[in-house]
């Protein structure tokens, strides 16, 4: 059987000590969501690190991308959601399914525990468990219900998650075909933020030399879909986005914004923004700077050659137009 909607659930600590084998679990799921359906995938566990966070984010993000190519589910919509958050509040979840490792069915408690008891629709939903390679089971066992986590790689020891946290924080970015690159980006600022998100997306004056142009969203197109992701990972906050034409946008005249979240690719903006603000007497930005998503072998000097890219999506998309335009070859009538 197929779902339209569904959602699976994991701790998290699976997906980075034996990706290969969680992959099949995310195989498994996709394949019984409908190849033109949405799939959301709950982290229940909060990383105990920023970065932790966001390696296990990207990592969802990534296996789901590489198991829908190769089950035929390219075109289900996926969103990796934080903690169980905000479970019955604004976002308007359709999920007919609840899919879980079995070696993690215990998280299908731990969800029902989040929903009101004056809502049954959850509470109420099947749950499907799907088959788990019995090397999960220390992994399972060591960090066990609580949430303990498992040694921090020397690259991840930094400040506790809990101590980070900003009432304003802001973002920019093109967001021209919204892929997971980007979807990190907004999930790392969402979950930042108590109060509210503000969102710079590209004007006509960064986008000149853009290739490709002519496959790029709209401002509106971008702006919709930017505020439909937020809206639906993080419901409850505020999210402002508008129009930028240069590198600073709401930074330079919203004094209330406090942090700021940059990929490696942009970077050098962050002083840049800081000496501005410094200039105008508003408070220096707390900088945050994300992980390129695909990105092995890229650096400044090749400019991130391996990166996920709207340019990359964008020229597939002229591609395959073209391919479809093409007139059939006198054989093939």
């Amino acid at each position: 059987m197929q779902y339209q909607a569904s959602v699976l659930l994991t701790r998290g600590t699976p997906v980075i000590a034996l990706p290969e084998k969680y992959s099949e679990v995310i195989r498994e799921a996709l394949y019984m969501t409908m190849p033109d359906g949405t799939m959301d995938i709950m982290l229940m566990k909060t990383p105990s690190t920023l970065r932790r966070l966001e390696r296990i984010v990207g990592k969802l993000y990534e296996m789901a991308r590489h198991e829908a190519f190769h089950v035929g589910r390219e075109r289900v919509r996926v969103t990796v959601l934080l903690d169980g958050r905000d479970i019955d509040t604004a976002r308007n979840q359709a999920w007919e399914v609840v899919f879980a490792g079995v070696h993690e069915m215990e998280l299908t408690n731990d969800l029902r525990k989040l929903v009101p008891p004056e809502n049954p629709y959850i509470s109420g939903l099947p749950v499907m468990l799907i088959k788990m390679s019995d090397e999960f089971l220390d992994v399972v066992e060591s960090t066990g219900s609580s949430g303990a986590q498992t040694p921090v790689p020397e690259d991840e020891a930094e400040e506790d998650i809990s101590k980070y946290g900003h009432n304003v924080v802001a973002l920019g970015g093109t967001f021209d075909h919204l892929h997971d690159g980007h979807k990190i980006l907004l999930t790392i600022a969402g979950y930042l933020s108590w109060e509210k998100v503000v969102v710079g997306i590209t004007g006509p004056e960064l986008l000149k030399n853009k290739r490709y142009a002519e496959a790029m969203q709209s401002y509106e197109k971008r702006k919709e879909i930017v505020e439909g992701f937020l809206n639906y990972v993080f419901p409850l906050l505020q999210v402002h986005c508008e129009m930028i034409n240069d590198v600073y946008g709401p930074t330079a005249y919203m004094a209330e914004i406090e942090a700021l979240v940059l990929s490696r690719e942009t970077r050098s903006g962050g002083p840049t923004i800081n000496k501005l603000r410094q200039e105008k007497g508003f408070s220096e930005l707390k900088i945050y700077e994300i992980d390129l998503v695909g990105c092995k072998e890229g650096n400044e000097a090749n400019n991130w050659c391996d990166k996920l890219s709207s340019t990359e999506l964008r020229r597939q998309e002229l591609e395959q137009l073209r391919n479809e335009q093409q007139p059939l070859a006198p054989s093939e009538i």
